[in-house]
């Protein structure tokens, strides 16, 4: 392991040097990296030359435009600190003309406590202000989806509680959501297992579906953050992708967001489900949606990892890669 990683930082400072950047090898290298490897590579990285990664790619790739910019804005999302990249999010949610309600929901809905709380940190270094003051100045007067919005704020998720018990209760609780105070703290807090759980009991108690429930008892924004805290994080990120590649054009801020902001493990996941929601395999509409550098490094991003992967298993990886893109060199 720290021969590879002590490799790939010799590998980034070579593809860098010289006259120009290449590019190639920078998606190879980096793309194949885990979130936590990432990290490490970074720390040797900044050791060794003094800049860390992101510094280095953005000396690299910051003139890019075009279609090589979404590239370099993907590598940008990929190298930041989570933190940083959520608290900005936080902020292009709600500044300029009006608020990206639904980048606003997915960053308070989607989050860990300790994600939501490290962006909450992050965000008042930045911007002097606190979330909730943003949230209560940016939303509503006093609406549901601001009291919504402020609740999820807290970051008190049970995120370790299962309990098919306390499910019963829930979901009997929940009734037909006329019980705001209710709805909005057992949605809030409970963890995604114990959501799977209520769902089951509130279906077996009042023979619907909760989400259908949902939709029917609410509407527009607070519909949305109720459905995002509702869902596994990989079904709402899929339907993010959903959204992203449809029609005619591809919103490659989202694609990013969704990619270089998740692990390789959550982005296997979410290509198993956005397959199953579309009946599309993610590669090909990787291929499809997206060219050049950018396509180039989602799809090995969403391939390749090294070295904890068998031979057999990278094999199969590059060769589905090359089936969906034969721009894309096999594994070495």
């Amino acid at each position: 392991m720290d021969f590879v990683l002590d490799r790939s930082v010799e590998k980034v400072k070579e593809a860098c040097d010289g006259w120009g950047t290449d590019e190639d090898a920078l998606i190879k290298v980096l793309c194949s990296l885990t979130k936590q490897q990432l990290l490490i590579v970074n720390e040797k990285y900044k050791d060794a030359y003094g800049k860390t990664l992101k510094e280095q790619c953005d000396d690299e790739l910051g003139a890019w435009f075009g279609s090589s910019k979404h590239f370099a804005d993907f590598f940008d999302v990929l190298l930041s600190p989570a933190a940083e990249m959520d608290a900005k999010y936080l902020a292009e949610s709600m500044k300029g003309w009006g608020t990206d309600e639904s980048l606003l929901s997915e960053i308070l809905c989607t989050r860990t406590n300790l994600e939501l709380l490290a962006a909450k940190t992050c965000f008042e270094t930045k911007n002097s202000k606190s979330l909730e003051d943003w949230i209560c100045s940016e939303t509503d007067d006093d609406g549901p989806y601001k009291r919504f919005l402020l609740r999820c704020a807290k970051a008190d998720r049970k995120e370790q509680v299962v309990d098919a018990a306390e499910a019963k209760k829930q979901a009997e609780k929940l009734g037909d959501l006329s019980d705001e105070g209710a709805m909005f703290e057992i949605i809030a807090t409970a963890s995604v297992k114990q959501l799977e759980l209520i769902k089951a009991e509130y279906q077996a108690q009042h023979g619907k579906e909760l989400i259908p429930a949902i939709l029917e008892a609410t509407s527009g924004d607070l519909e949305q953050a109720l459905l995002a805290r509702c869902q596994t994080r990989e079904r709402f990120f899929a339907q993010v992708l959903i959204k992203a590649w449809s029609g005619s054009g591809t919103d490659e801020a989202a694609t990013s967001r969704v990619f270089a902001r998740c692990s390789k493990a959550e982005i296997k996941k979410i290509s198993v489900e956005y397959a199953q929601i579309t009946g599309v395999d993610m590669a090909q509409a990787i291929a499809k949606e997206t060219s050049g550098l950018y396509k180039k490094a989602l799809l090995r991003y969403l391939f390749h990892e090294v070295p904890n992967t068998t031979a057999v298993d990278v094999a199969v990886a590059a060769d589905a890669e090359v089936a969906a893109d034969p721009e894309v060199a096999p594994a070495e």
